[in-house]
């Protein structure tokens, strides 16, 4: 006797049921939850990538889009996003509150996309959908870069949005059979597309990890010609719009293959940021149990996806779009940091934990019954708390503030401030500005942004030399009349020099504002 057949998907819907008052109560007390978790450090001292944000912010718009780019890496949107918010201050809230908010909006989102991927499951997918939001909630990355005035928090709410339009356009094929029409979903697509590739250069791998799944779907359609002219009318769309932002990134891409600051990916660095993405890297100590944490996620995710795929041909393309979102991204980050250039980071690979929730979320809603359910999220959403309470207690590392303050304190107003490189004047004299108190401020070996001197540029940035035997010589005799200076450095940027200058001066103080930040007070030349 035949058992029961396998759950499979009805006729597609793009339009689940509307969710009851509890959902909407749920809803809003996550969102109260991950709000208080991102409040904890709206207020702190920008870190000089933040400082880049405001100064490119403050730029004209033709400075902006014309010239930035030739020393920039980033796209310039994010940048134009930020301008209307100066005219209101440049206090580091007002900053961050671009990031906040999507990092807010993309909760119901995910809410959004659990739903519509078990549209024929309406409790599954309310289950899913609400996990997913509140493990997104929890997730300690997602919580450190809603704290940025930085293009990351944006990018992963584009990213949803790429995901939502590549799944409603699945829906679409499959609801049309072998006729689809060129619908409004193709061109909903490109937007996304075209969205997230304009706030991050990595944008085009994320992009690729989607269309990926999409093409092999269009292949297979019974529709193939007018569903693959679908498509390629979508990518001719999105590759019009960013061609001017893809020249860009190519250009920038050979500064940062020719000098970058980051070493050469490891396994055990890959691995760290893996164990991030997943939310694990402050949860637990030691490695036991972190590789058992890690095994668990994995296992869920994977149980995630053979809910899916047990759902028919229409369930194996939602794995098939999730998975690639998931891992392609991560596996493209990898591998072009082993054969081109270090490029794998946590926030160029944060918009992953967009997929990966979902799939934590959807392994919980499918791979159990009942009560059995409340065991995984509960073990799930306990481990995000735990790094969330870690990242709510954490400081940053980049007091520039403090750094700032103290110069304005001790530092007399005739006396030279050393900058090393030469882009930490920019949170510098951000803070002495806004308190009212110039000094006295060199950044060596020229002010940011400093093209085309014969230098040696190390630091991902045509912008950005390294100090030169010749700039130290110079420095030093130049300011051999000064009964006393100062040296500011991030990350021993100025090195060479202060080497020069101890040998030349004593050191009359020092200070350190985490491990960042450096400042040496120098007296008289002997």
């Amino acid at each position: 006797m035949r058992g029961p057949a396998s759950p499979r998907l009805g006729p597609p819907r793009l339009h689940p049921p509307r969710p009851g008052p509890l959902p909407l109560v749920l809803g809003a007390a996550v969102l109260l939850l991950a709000l208080g978790f991102r409040l904890r450090n709206l207020g702190a001292s920008l870190w000089l990538d933040e400082a880049y944000s405001l100064w490119f912010a403050s730029r004209p718009l033709d400075y902006l889009w014309q010239v930035v780019p030739r020393f920039e890496p980033h796209p310039p949107l994010y940048y134009t996003l930020l301008r209307p918010l100066l005219a209101f201050g440049q206090a580091e809230v007002l900053l961050r509150l671009p990031s906040l908010l999507a990092s807010l909006a993309l909760l119901p989102l995910a809410w959004r996309l659990g739903w519509e991927f078990l549209a024929d499951r309406p409790a599954a997918g309310r289950l899913a959908g609400g996990l997913a939001a509140l493990f997104l909630a929890l997730a300690a990355p997602q919580i450190w870069y809603a704290q940025e005035a930085r293009p990351y928090a944006l990018f992963c709410l584009a990213y949803a949005l790429l995901i939502l339009a590549a799944h409603r356009l699945l829906l679409a094929w499959e609801a049309a059979g072998p006729w689809p029409p060129l619908g409004r979903q193709a061109l909903l697509l490109a937007l996304a597309g075209s969205l997230t590739c304009w706030l991050h250069n990595i944008g085009p791998v994320y992009v690729a990890a989607v269309m990926l799944p999409l093409g092999l779907r269009a292949l297979l359609h019974p529709g193939r010609w007018r569903v693959l002219g679908q498509l390629v009318l979508a990518n001719c769309l999105l590759l019009l719009s960013i061609l001017p932002n893809l020249l860009h990134a190519i250009a920038r891409s050979r500064d940062w293959i020719q000098g970058t600051w980051l070493m050469p990916l490891t396994l055990t660095r890959a691995r760290a940021i893996i164990e991030e993405l997943f939310g694990l890297g402050s949860a637990l100590p030691g490695p036991t149990a972190q590789l058992a944490l890690q095994a668990a996620f994995c296992g869920l995710a994977l149980l995630g996806l053979l809910g899916l795929l047990r759902r028919g041909e229409g369930g194996v393309w939602r794995a098939a779009l999730l998975a690639s979102a998931a891992a392609g991204p991560v596996l493209a980050g990898i591998g072009i940091s082993i054969a081109v250039s270090p490029v794998f980071l946590l926030r160029t690979a944060l918009a992953t934990t967009v997929p990966l929730h979902l799939l934590l979320a959807m392994g919980c809603a499918l791979g159990f019954r009942g009560a059995w359910r409340a065991a995984p999220a509960g073990l799930v959403a306990a481990v995000f708390l735990l790094g969330a309470t870690h990242g709510f207690l954490w400081r940053p590392a980049e007091d520039w503030r403090g750094a700032a303050h103290l110069l304005a304190e001790q530092a007399g107003a005739a006396e030279p401030v050393l900058l090393a490189p030469n882009d930490v004047e920019l949170p510098i004299r951000h803070y002495l500005d806004r308190a009212g108190l110039p000094r006295r401020l060199l950044p060596v070996p020229a002010p940011y942004p400093a093209m085309g001197l014969p230098n040696r540029y190390e630091l991902g940035s045509p912008a950005v030399p390294s100090l030169s035997a010749t700039d130290v010589e110079r420095l030093v005799a130049g300011l051999a009349g000064e009964p006393s200076l100062w040296l500011v450095e991030r990350y021993g940027g100025g090195e060479p020099l202060g080497r020069a200058l101890e040998a030349a001066r004593p050191v009359l103080e020092r200070y350190a504002f985490g491990p960042a930040i450096t400042l040496r007070h120098f007296g008289a030349a002997r």
